[in-house]
């Protein structure tokens, strides 16, 4: 945590991060000006998965998809490591878009987005959209119904953010 990452030009990590301190590491890494091109990274399955929004989407994933791109490579073998963790460890790719799916002035707009629908639902008393507006922004873009299986794809999160930029305007 106390090393100083690169100011300026391409650089990439390949690391096994300590698993108490994984979501401060990823913070650092990924949300620094000069972020790293590529991430290899060693973490515990389950806070991979939550990175990575499986089996939903979480705020932190949401927030990561609109800059990185993450994959599983590798599932370690307990054995692999010594000593023997007690949880099962992965090897996670994070590959940086070089065009993120909004720009800095909509991010901080979906951001505040992701953490109200957190909080309140997306939709409902004090859902930023009405169901009406849900299906009908859902319907326009031709993805599915957000709720009919009761996961929300990181697709039709950006879907429903923008349409609720196109209602409200920037006062999000």
């Amino acid at each position: 945590m106390k090393y100083f990452l690169p100011a300026k030009g391409a650089y990439k990590v390949f690391a096994n991060i300590p698993y108490c301190i994984t979501t401060k590491i990823i913070e650092k890494l990924t949300n620094t000006s000069n972020p790293p091109t590529d991430m290899w990274l060693i973490m515990e399955k389950g806070a991979a998965k939550r990175f990575m929004g499986k089996p939903r989407e979480t705020e932190k994933s949401l927030l990561l998809k609109v800059n990185w791109d993450m994959e599983i490579l590798w599932h370690f073998q307990k054995e692999d490591f010594h000593p023997r963790p007690s949880v099962d460890s992965v090897l996670v790719h994070f590959v940086r878009k070089e065009v993120p799916d909004l720009g800095k002035s909509e991010y901080c707009a979906f951001q505040r987005f992701i953490v109200h629908s957190f909080q309140y639902g997306i939709c409902g008393k004090k859902g930023l959209l009405t169901k009406r507006q849900v299906q009908t922004a859902l319907k326009q873009a031709g993805l599915p119904h957000a709720h009919e299986d009761g996961v929300t794809l990181y697709i039709q999160w950006l879907c429903l953010f923008r349409y609720c930029l196109h209602c409200k305007g920037k006062s999000l």
